[in-house]
């Protein structure tokens, strides 16, 4: 089941990235052919992947309920993806049935090189003097102005200076915004930044900074992937290819992965002899981001167990972070408060029930979830002893005789607890006298009255 599940993850990748590769190759191979050959290809890979699943369905349905796979709804996103892979192909082959691609190209061309051009809303990314960003700097200010006839030279100095910052405006500070002083200005900075040896260096920098990951991460592993991919793809756009040092290449890469997914390069690889290619761990690397993405795109998916948490954990968890009292907000606990105590038993349940507390310590949580093992002293009920007089039944509560009695009686006890609390064990010895009391049906009951 794990292997068609892997072979489903890789054929979701190459769905998704379908469009993409087909701009990847190129605008002389952009033809209607192209696209219609890679939209029969892309129906074929779907054809398979719906295949697949059915054939895990038909053989593994119980085991596959439990997998990410089904609890994720894998096949439903694969087909919304195939869905949006499909129409852009279907709708960039209909576009070239005509003319409407080349007009669109030619309009685009004559805006962007009529003398009308409104130059002050270009935005244009200032550079600060990195040598890592001065080819991308290079090449679309050369392309955006050097190379533009119709922008005079002196409106081009001008631009240039607004875009600089740091090191790189001190270097053509000092000349002024004229006619003559652009070539310089453009020649200084060419031949200041044009330094092969501070650009591979400053590369490679940028790479060797990156920390060792220490876990299962998309976020990380992407960032990982994106710095190994364009310092190789910056480091070619100067003449400088990693294909002589690719083996130390590939290995500083993979000493930075996560202890898992260095496991699963190193059963990737098992049966070769040979080193690998960069482009091979970077086939690795994007299907093991995609599969993160999938079945673990964030930590709580990682360790579901501890991410749903039992009701104990919770309920710790709020008690924990109870550091005020609920009534006055001071630094103290619920139960330290006078003015709580100072409250009638009905008041403080009323109390308690309005602001969502626990009945049973106060807590921040639902009773249901209160972890503690105390319950009341009185009657051993799950309510805090103080709200004991407020849980009492109707039948306690009927007669006077009964209700002095009683609530003598709880009083002492729940001034007993209180002492115990505040102060450690206390023997109490209380004065009674033996009494008989009447309830409402007459009937004569013995009892103790407290003699205060």
């Amino acid at each position: 089941m794990e292997a068609i599940i892997e072979s489903q993850v890789e054929l979701y990748g190459r769905i998704a990235r379908t469009h993409e590769n087909l701009r990847k190759s190129g605008a002389e191979k952009l033809t209607k052919v192209f696209v219609s050959t890679t939209l029969g290809l892309l129906d074929a890979k779907w054809q398979k992947f719906e295949a697949q699943h059915e054939r895990l369905r038909d053989n593994y349905l119980n085991d596959l309920k439990k997998h990410e796979y089904y609890l994720k709804d894998f096949m439903g996103q694969a087909e919304e993806v195939y869905t949006h892979q499909r129409a852009m192909l279907v709708e960039l082959e209909d576009s070239m049935s005509g003319k409407a691609a080349k007009e669109e190209m030619k309009v685009n061309m004559d805006a962007t090189t009529s003398p009308g051009t409104t130059l002050p809303r270009l935005q244009i990314p200032q550079f600060s003097g990195k040598y890592e960003d001065w080819p991308a700097y290079r090449d679309l200010f050369s392309s955006l102005f050097v190379k533009n006839s119709y922008i005079s030279d002196v409106t081009k100095m001008h631009y240039l200076k607004t875009i600089l910052k740091g090191d790189a405006e001190l270097l053509i500070k000092n000349l002024p915004t004229t006619e003559n002083n652009f070539s310089l200005a453009w020649q200084s900075l060419t031949d200041h930044y044009e330094n092969t040896r501070l650009l591979v260096r400053s590369f490679y920098a940028t790479l060797l900074a990156l920390p060792k990951l220490k876990s299962e991460s998309a976020t990380d592993l992407r960032k990982l992937f994106h710095c190994a991919r364009n310092t190789a793809g910056a480091l070619a756009n100067i003449g400088r290819p990693i294909t002589n040092g690719e083996d130390l290449y590939v290995c500083r890469i993979t000493d930075l992965l996560d202890p898992r997914t260095r496991a699963r390069w190193e059963e990737h690889i098992d049966d070769k002899t040979l080193p690998s290619s960069f482009t091979e761990l970077q086939e690795f690397l994007e299907r093991r981001l995609l599969t993160l993405e999938v079945i673990s795109g964030s930590k709580v998916d990682e360790n579901p167990g501890k991410a749903s948490g039992s009701k104990v954990a919770r309920a710790h968890h709020a008690q924990k972070e109870r550091e005020r009292c609920a009534l006055c907000h001071k630094d103290y606990c619920l139960m330290m408060c006078e003015a709580f105590k100072k409250k009638t038993c009905a008041e403080r349940k009323q109390f308690i029930d309005s602001a969502k507390l626990c009945v049973n310590c106060l807590g921040k949580h639902k009773v249901s979830e209160c972890v503690t093992k105390r319950s009341c002293t009185v009657c051993g009920e799950r309510h805090h002893t103080t709200l004991h007089d407020a849980w009492r039944s109707p039948v306690e509560k009927s007669s006077p005789a009964s209700d002095q009695g009683n609530s003598g009686s709880e009083v002492a006890k729940t001034t007993h607890m209180s002492h115990q609390t505040a102060r450690g064990h206390v023997a109490v010895l209380l004065a009674t006298a033996r009494v008989n009391v009447v309830d409402r049906s007459g009937e004569f009951h013995s009892a103790r009255a407290l003699i205060d």
